[in-house]
C-alpha cells in the first residue's frame, strides 16, 4: 500500500516482485509529473538493485521512498543489508569482472544510471537523479525553436503586407 504524505511518497514492496517496482515507478511519475526522460534510468536502477536484495536478506520487504525536489529525484531503499551496502560501495568495478559476475554487472549498471548514491549507517540507500540539468536543456531547446518559429512567421507576415 502506498503512503503519500506531504513531502514524500512511499510503498513497501516484495523485492522479488518486479511488477511492484514498476507500479511504484509508474505511480511516482504520474503523481509527481516527473519528466518521462528519466523513466528508464529510474526503473532500471531500482529493478537491478532490488533484484540483489533477496540474496542478502531473504524474506524481508523493502520500503521505497520518494522525496520530491526541484532539481533532483531522490529514491530511498530500506532496509538494506550491510553486505549489500559494501558491494554497492565498491569504488570501481573492472570491466572484466562485470562480464563474469552477475552482481558486478548489476552494480555497474546502477552506477552508470544513477547520478549519486548515498549510503547511510541506518541501512538506507538513496539514489539521486539530477533531473534539472536535462530539463533545462530541453526547455532551452524548445524555447529557441519557438522563438525561431515565431520570428519566421512575423517576418513572412510583414513581407506579405509590403507587397
Amino acid at each position: 500500500m502506498a503512503t503519500k504524505k506531504k513531502g514524500f511518497f512511499s510503498r513497501t514492496i516484495d523485492p522479488k516482485s518486479i511488477t511492484q517496482i514498476e507500479q511504484f515507478v509508474d505511480e511516482l511519475f504520474s503523481q509527481f509529473q516527473i519528466s518521462e526522460t528519466y523513466y528508464g534510468n529510474i526503473l532500471m536502477s531500482l529493478t537491478e538493485f532490488i533484484s540483489l536484495i533477496p540474496s542478502y536478506q531473504d524474506g524481508i520487504g523493502v520500503k521505497l521512498t520518494y522525496r520530491p525536489g526541484y532539481q533532483q529525484v531522490k529514491l530511498s531503499v530500506q532496509p538494506v543489508s550491510d553486505e549489500l551496502i559494501l558491494l554497492l560501495d565498491k569504488k570501481k568495478i573492472d570491466l572484466v569482472n562485470v562480464l563474469d559476475n552477475e552482481e558486478n554487472k548489476k552494480i555497474y549498471i546502477i552506477k552508470k544510471l544513477v547520478d549519486e548514491i548515498v549510503l547511510k549507517d541506518d541501512n538506507v540507500v538513496t539514489f539521486i537523479f539530477d533531473v534539472g540539468a536535462l530539463h533545462n536543456e530541453v526547455f532551452e531547446d524548445r524555447k529557441n525553436k519557438l522563438q525561431n518559429f515565431f520570428r519566421s512567421k512575423t517576418k513572412h507576415k510583414v513581407q506579405g503586407n509590403n507587397i
